[in-house]
């Protein structure tokens, strides 16, 4: 049962692409079993065959194919489907772009309480604050939405800064900011610029968008552990002392 972090498509084929599944599952799984929705499954491998400037699609599509069959799969029941409508209207009435798709990840996001949403779409994240607002659920969704350089971020401290620049700029087509965020266009980066980069996008992104905007991945992950031991504390060794002893 997917009860983890909930990505949308554009998410998925950026990693795959980049050749980062692997560092996506690692990085999301302390949250829970990550999932993206069922019609994913179905047209994603469509797709990422019509991405431009790939160098290697074949191996694009095997990574997305693995990445597929890790994921579980959130499928909107009748109430979640009838928000998404109530949230894509709404972003209609403001002249907001929104997409269903995204609407049903965050209905779903809301109906299950799951931890957070990862979008690569930033026009989304930017259009769903005012939307979710008008249908009355801007703070179920409080603190509970990521943009992909916020995965990018848990990623590097995952598998290292270098190893997903190395990823990204393999092809540096396939997202403008984090292109430029991991310095594609030179042959040697300084990991402080970088950092400070994404830093300086995940803050406009946080301006535009208001409170939805996660901590980060990593921090909530941690939180969750920690909120996990509080919940389960060790049991007592058999010798009588505590685990803290």
């Amino acid at each position: 049962m997917a009860d983890g972090a909930a990505l949308d498509t554009d998410v998925l084929l950026k990693a795959s692409a980049w050749g980062l599944a692997d560092a996506l599952l690692a990085t999301l799984r302390p949250l829970g079993q990550p999932g993206t929705l069922g019609l994913t499954h179905l047209i994603a491998q469509k797709q990422i065959r019509r991405l431009k400037g790939l160098r290697d699609v074949a191996a694009a599509e095997a990574e997305l194919a693995g990445l597929l069959g890790q994921l579980g799969r959130l499928e909107p029941d009748v109430d979640e489907i009838g928000l998404a409508a109530e949230i894509v209207e709404a972003a209609a009435r403001l002249n907001l772009p929104l997409d269903r798709g995204e609407a049903q990840i965050a209905a779903v996001l809301i109906s299950r309480t799951l931890p957070v949403m990862v979008t690569g779409d930033k026009r989304a994240i930017v259009a769903l604050g005012p939307a979710l607002a008008e249908v009355g659920r801007f703070a179920a969704c409080d603190g509970r939405l990521a943009c992909l350089e916020q995965l990018l971020l848990a990623m590097a401290s995952t598998i290292g800064l270098a190893e997903v620049r190395r990823a990204i700029c393999t092809w540096s087509a396939g997202d403008k900011a984090a292109s430029i965020c991991f310095a594609c266009g030179r042959d040697v980066a300084n990991e402080a610029s970088i950092l400070e980069g994404l830093a300086s996008y995940i803050g406009s992104v946080r301006k535009a968008c208001g409170a939805l905007l996660c901590v980060g991945i990593s921090e909530l992950a941690s939180m969750r552990k920690a909120s996990q031991e509080r919940e389960h504390p060790p049991a007592p060794r058999q010798d009588g002392s505590g685990a803290g002893a």
